[in-house]
Formats: structure tokens, sequence, C-alpha cells
């Protein structure tokens, strides 16, 4: 047990390491200047100069990124664009809801796919079997395809959960 959890361990490190690398050129790489936008549409050159400063979009990439690990791994996540407040005050004050709704949501799916399992498995072949069958592939096949699955949540984390500024 404890051998199977260490090479799960194992396998973590590396994505780990690797969504941080995708995060940080991701929003490094979008089109536009952070600094102007933190600045405004009336600033000057001067201000959005001190904002790229303060943000430390002055400094080379290599050094923008350590600094980048190093407020991860504080827990600094940065400040939310759309409200100001920093992001780890954002996923708390959310945080709740999100897991209320996630709860709900595994007791509804427990339900119903219990009892739906075991009518399916006490009569193969039956028009309830199939029909599992065809709502499950379906269901599946579906959440893929929508934007508002957990494969689109991406976009989310990265322009919430950036250190130092987050792109909207």
């Amino acid at each position: 047990m404890l051998t199977m959890i260490g090479k799960r361990l194992m396998f973590a490190i590396p994505s780990l390491i690797g969504v941080v690398i995708v995060t940080f050129l991701l929003t490094r790489a979008l089109p536009g200047d952070p600094a102007a936008y933190f600045a405004g549409p009336a600033a000057n050159k001067e201000a959005i100069e001190q904002i790229r400063k303060k943000l430390g979009f002055d400094k080379p990439l290599i050094e923008q990124f350590f600094r980048y690990t190093a407020d991860l791994a504080h827990g600094d996540f940065g400040n939310s664009l759309t409200t100001g407040q920093p992001v780890a005050t954002e996923i708390r004050n959310r945080l709740p809801a999100s897991a209320e709704l996630t709860l709900l949501g595994l007791i509804v799916s427990v339900v119903i796919a219990i009892p739906l399992g075991i009518l399916a498995a006490t009569k193969p072949g039956s028009w309830v079997d199939h029909l599992c069958r065809v709502t499950t592939t379906a269901g599946d096949t579906a959440l893929t395809r929508i934007p508002w699955s957990p494969s689109s949540t991406a976009r989310v984390c990265v322009s919430e959960c950036s250190p130092a500024f987050a792109i909207e």
C-alpha cells in the first residue's frame, strides 16, 4: 500500500511541475500588456511603467518564473482582476458553495445510479439495461463537449490563480 502511494506521489510531482510551467507560460504568452490593463485606458506611459515594475514584468523571464513559483509556494496567488481581492480570499469565500454543490451532485448521482445499476445487472439485455448503457455513454460523451464541464475549468485556474496578476 505504501509503495503504491509512493509511486502515485512520484508521478504527481512531474505533473505539478508541468502545470506550474504551463500556467506561467500561458499567462505570459497572452496578447496585450497586463500593466496597461491594470493602469486603465487613461494611464500615461509613466503609470504603466510603474505598474510593470511593481508586478515584476521589467525583470527577465527566468526571474519572473522563480518569483512566480516562490509566490505559489507561499500561497500568494495574487489579486483578482474582477474584484481586486486576493485570489486566496476569493477561493476561501467560494469553496463552501462549490463543495456543497459537488456533494449534492454526488448524492443525486449515487441515488439514481445504484438502483438503476442493480436493475440493469439483474435484467441483462432488457430495455432498462440498454437505456442505462446508452444514457451512461451519452452522458460521458456530452460532458467532454460542453463549455462548463471540468475540462473547461482550466481557463478559470489560469485566470484566477496566477500570482502577481490574473488575466480575464
